[in-house]
């Protein structure tokens, strides 16, 4: 049994998995599914109480013993960027990629300064997760991204595509 708060369990699947862990030995893990949920909730607490069924819990998993539990649910992946990424122009909803070293549409060569690192950015349309930056000046970006790409967080209402702009620190 759980006591989940009253906002999530309404939204929690029927179906339900939950990954169960064991406090006093955070090694030892279970799956559990969903058996019942409380119509209500307790008044007191807000929370309603869900009943699982663990799926092949080892011996360690003793009634009374304390878990911590988490609903495993798939999700799309996002990312979460200042809201300054965004340039929404024309129509589109946009950030500025800029190109790692050595692929198409790099400009490490020359440039305003010798020997600086200065590279071509290239404007790619981006999909958000909801309408626009949250309560923290965050945006999530769902579509248009790749892991590990690098976007210009500053100056997008400045930027023209295929600009070449210096990288002050290829650190970050």
């Amino acid at each position: 049994m759980v006591d989940i708060p009253e906002t999530l369990a309404g939204a929690m699947p029927k179906d339900g998995r939950f990954t169960v862990v064991l406090q006093s030995a955070p090694e030892i893990t279970a799956r559990g599914r969903v058996r019942e949920v409380a119509p209500f909730a307790e008044s007191g607490t807000r929370t309603r109480r869900v009943r699982l069924t663990l799926e092949e819990p080892g011996p360690a998993f003793r009634l009374g013993a304390t878990i911590t539990v988490a609903l495993e649910r798939r999700t799309e992946r996002r990312f979460i960027l200042p809201a300054t990424v965004l340039l929404d122009a024309d129509g589109r909803r946009s950030v500025w990629i800029v190109p790692e070293a050595g692929k198409p549409g790099d400009e490490t060569a020359g440039g305003p300064a010798a020997g600086a690192d200065t590279r071509q950015v290239a404007r790619r349309d981006v999909t958000l997760d909801g309408d626009g930056p949250d309560g923290h000046g965050r945006v999530a970006v769902r579509t248009g991204l790749q892991p590990g790409e690098r976007v210009v967080v500053a100056g997008v209402h400045s930027l023209r595509d295929g600009q070449t702009v210096r990288l002050a620190d290829d650190r970050n």
